[in-house]
């Protein structure tokens, strides 16, 4: 195959898999999904891709139920060293491990017809006594860190981020959000 046959497959790879979820004139990305691995694979990309052209501001609008907090954990560690300011923007949901990408903005919004969720970790294990031990030991450290990043990028502390949201979910509104510093603005 010559370079420019590959350069062309990869070309088409990038507008499909971009298709609906990335605009590049507009330096706009979509998180509407459950957050996985791909989902850190296309945030990835496309910031990649922002990044190439200039240090311009890049949007990153936020619509999701949350997902995995280790592929929520790695979009946050991408967002965190891209060298052009983020603006994070939520839409309807922002729940569970969304709130933490949301939180990480530069500048951060919501919509004041949007909710987010803040909860504690859940985890599902199956084997050894052994295997759950360990799996709640890490679980535990994990918690510890997603409740520091949130006081980091709010004005509540590690005790109220780890104290909230145990056994039921703990619902904001924009307002809330807004009081608590995790977001900047309301729309």
């Amino acid at each position: 195959m010559s370079k420019d046959n590959k350069n062309d497959d990869y070309n088409t790879h990038l507008e499909s898999v971009f298709d609906r979820q990335f605009n590049k004139k507009d330096r706009i990305i979509v998180i509407s999904d459950e957050i996985t691995t791909d989902t850190f694979i296309f945030v990835d990309a496309a910031l990649t891709e922002l990044e190439k052209v200039n240090n311009k501001d890049i949007t990153i609008k936020i619509h999701s139920k949350g997902g995995n907090t280790y592929d929520a954990g790695a979009i946050i560690g991408r967002i965190l060293e891209c060298p052009c300011r983020i603006i994070t923007k939520g839409y309807g949901q922002v729940m569970s491990s969304a709130i933490m990408i949301l939180a990480v903005g530069d500048h951060r919004q919501m919509t004041k017809y949007s909710w987010a969720m803040w909860h504690e970790c859940s985890f599902e294990n199956s084997g050894r006594l052994s295997d759950h031990k360990a799996t709640l030991q890490q679980t535990e450290i994990e918690e510890n860190l997603w409740a520091k990043l949130m006081a980091n990028h709010s004005s509540k502390s590690l005790k109220f981020w780890k104290s909230n949201g145990i056994t039921s979910d703990m619902y904001l509104t924009p307002e809330q959000l807004l009081k608590y510093k995790v977001i900047d603005e309301v729309l």
